[in-house]
This record gives C-alpha cells, sequence and structure tokens, in this order.
C-alpha cells in the first residue's frame, strides 16, 4: 500500500522532480559551476589549472540542468537491463560509475596541484556526492525492483541519497568560498594603502 498518500504530490517530496528542493538542489549546483568558473581567477600563470576549473565548472552547470530536467534517467534506456536488475534496477548508473572514473583520472593532476587542505575536502565532497547519487540510487533501485517503491526503506534511501548530494556539494561550495576570500585577502594585506582607503 501507498503509505505515502498525498505526500507524493507535495512539493516538498525530495523524491519528486517538481518539488521545491530539485530547485533548491539545482540551484547550489549551478552555484557551484559559477564558483568554478571564478577559480580560474587565482592561476593566472598556469592555463591548464584555468582550463580545468572551466571544464569542472562545466560538469556543474550540466548537473545543474540534469537536476531540473532528468536527462540522466533517459540514459537507462541505452543500456541492457535484465529482469532482476537489483542494484542496476535504475541502468542509467552505469554510465554514471563509468562517467565518474573517466573524470576522477582525468583530474588526477588538478588535485595533486592543489593545496594538501583543498584537495582533501574537495576529495570528501566529490566522495559524498557520489555516495548519494549513485551509491544510494542503487539501494533505493535494488529496493524498488523487489517491490518496495513507497516504502519507508526506500523513503529514507531517497532522503540519504538527496542529503549526500547536497552535502557534498556545499562542502564543494565551502571550499572554493574560502580559496577566494584568503586570495582577497592576502591581496589586501600586499596593498595597505587600499586597505586604509576602504577603512576610512
Amino acid at each position: 500500500p501507498d503509505i505515502i498518500g498525498p505526500v507524493r504530490k507535495a512539493r516538498f517530496d525530495v523524491n519528486s522532480e517538481r518539488s521545491f528542493y530539485t530547485w533548491l538542489s539545482s540551484c547550489t549546483l549551478f552555484v557551484a559551476a559559477i564558483l568554478s568558473f571564478a577559480q580560474t581567477d587565482l592561476h593566472h600563470d598556469d592555463r591548464k589549472m584555468r582550463v580545468q576549473w572551466c571544464v569542472l565548472g562545466i560538469i556543474f552547470f550540466l548537473l545543474s540542468a540534469d537536476e531540473a530536467m532528468s536527462f540522466h534517467e533517459k540514459l537507462g534506456k541505452f543500456v541492457p537491463q535484465s529482469q532482476n536488475a537489483g542494484l542496476l534496477n535504475y541502468a542509467w548508473v552505469i554510465p554514471g560509475m563509468a562517467f565518474v572514473l573517466i573524470v576522477g583520472l582525468s583530474f588526477l593532476r588538478f588535485l595533486l596541484n592543489l593545496p594538501s587542505r583543498d584537495r582533501l575536502l574537495l576529495m570528501l565532497s566529490g566522495a559524498i556526492f557520489v555516495a548519494g547519487a549513485i551509491g544510494m540510487e542503487m539501494i533505493a533501485g535494488d529496493l524498488e525492483d523487489h517491490g518496495l517503491l513507497n516504502s519507508v526503506p526506500y523513503r529514507i534511501a531517497s532522503n540519504i541519497e538527496e542529503s549526500l548530494e547536497v552535502i557534498g556539494v556545499l562542502l564543494f561550495i565551502r571550499v572554493l568560498l574560502t580559496r577566494l576570500e584568503q586570495t582577497s585577502r592576502r591581496s589586501a594585506e600586499s596593498y595597505p594603502s587600499l586597505k586604509i582607503r576602504a577603512t576610512a
């Protein structure tokens, strides 16, 4: 039986594509994209780093669009699927995992060029996001495959999935804002006359 009832139609249902939460999640991904593009100003003498920050910004922009329009779910139509798929019930997770692997390997040198604290936090944010977007999605797919789509365990899995995604993106945003703040502070310290004028 459907234990959710009218709650499934509510605009605050995290599992609904037309909910307030989906809009908010799309906005956070868009902010992450803008901040990624802004990081290029911190690497005036390193073209490769600027290009990789731009690529990262494009990825987050596409993730923002996907969050609002769910392009990723259409990928499952191109993946062969057995009748009892289990953890691979949502077939899009297969190309999704391939995408994560490709991006991870492509940005390995990029991460190594970052300060150790930034590198660790960005890796942590990515791990948290992927754990939700793919890991918990696989668990939710397995539950649906066993006929538990409207069950409490499925709703718990969906909420954990969305929570991990948002936590990962917010941590990413925090790291990027901190980097911009530190650069701004160093610039102010390098030009004390500007700081005096600003406080005058």
